[in-house]
């Protein structure tokens, strides 16, 4: 299975709280140049739960009935980019369709962001 950026791909995660692991949909976020078969994945959550997470780390995806053509998404869903998870390729059960250019730009930004910001224990006194 060749695994890139952008791709959506099912595997078991935890919930946002860190309990209740489970197969979900997720997006891989890790640089396709960095993904090995014996690496890990640094992925997004995505749910169906639309509007359940705050706008400002929510970005909604392409889906249509019966399937999107590039996400094959076929409910309203969001990429949550506060629910991240890091997995074994390995654990990766199946993949699925690929988020487009604009979304991954807007989901890499956030992820990029929530980085930069300092901590506590990082802000001066």
């Amino acid at each position: 299975m060749i695994l890139q950026q952008g791709q959506i791909v099912w595997a078991t995660m935890p919930d946002p709280q860190g309990r209740n692991a489970k197969t979900r949909p997720a997006l891989v976020y890790t640089p396709t140049a960095e993904i090995t078969s014996d690496g890990f994945l640094d992925l997004v959550a995505i749910t169906s739960q639309v509007g359940s997470f705050p706008p400002d780390v929510s970005v909604p995806l392409p889906w249509q009935r019966g399937g999107h053509r590039r996400t094959t998404l076929c409910q309203p869903s969001e990429a949550i980019c506060t629910w991240v998870a890091r997995v074994p390729v390995a654990e990766v059960r199946n993949t699925s369709g690929r988020v487009p250019l604009a979304e991954m730009t807007h989901i890499l930004t956030i992820l990029f962001a929530a980085s930069e910001t300092p901590t506590d224990s990082e802000t001066p006194p």
